[in-house]
């Protein structure tokens, strides 16, 4: 069965979904600059039987997120408004503020200052990618900082490249339905 594609209308803009299955309602974000496609492969993992949970729709605003490159950004800012579920992040660490941001940016970020995500979260990487190795993405996960601001992760490193769920898209697939099942959320 393939993937339902619609339009949808938020807040003045209109957004792409696709929606396939009948489980639980599980958000995908993708990253930039991908497509909603870049997520085929999790898409019809997760949609292929309700193995990893009780078959049945949860509310709307339930749901399982999962983000990757700057859709990881997001979804890590929407599990601080919305945080009675868990959250998968491929490729891309919640970050707290960080000093050497410019002044302005970081008025704009003041109420932000120390927030934790306290939901279970899995951060997967590919130990090849690009911002793993050269931009700061080890040291980060690695540090006592991250630990502290994601008190609840679980790091999972694989061999592979920034689009880790295209490259490895069995191992990911996996990854997140199993993190969902032992997790126990409903």
């Amino acid at each position: 069965k393939k993937s339902r594609s619609r339009k949808i209308h938020v807040n003045g803009i209109s957004m792409h979904v696709a929606e396939k299955g009948q489980g639980p309602l599980v958000l995908l974000i993708h990253g930039f600059p991908e497509l909603w496609s870049s997520w085929t492969h999790q898409i019809n993992h997760l949609a292929a039987g309700c193995t990893w949970l009780p078959c049945r729709r949860t509310r709307p605003a339930t749901a399982f997120v999962v983000g990757r490159d700057w859709g990881a950004e997001v979804a890590g800012h929407l599990r601080l408004f919305r945080p009675e579920r868990a959250l998968v992040s491929l490729g891309v660490p919640f970050r707290p503020r960080s000093k050497e941001l410019k002044l302005t940016y970081h008025s704009l970020l003041g109420p932000w200052q120390g927030i934790k995500i306290a939901v279970p979260t899995k951060f997967i990487v590919g130990d090849k990618d690009v911002g793993f190795v050269s931009f700061g993405t080890k040291d980060c996960i690695n540090g006592e900082i991250f630990k502290e601001f994601v008190p609840n992760v679980e790091v999972v490193v694989i061999d592979g490249h920034h689009f880790i769920q295209q490259e490895k898209a069995e191992l990911v697939s996996n990854e997140i339905s199993s993190f969902f099942s032992k997790k126990s959320f409903l």
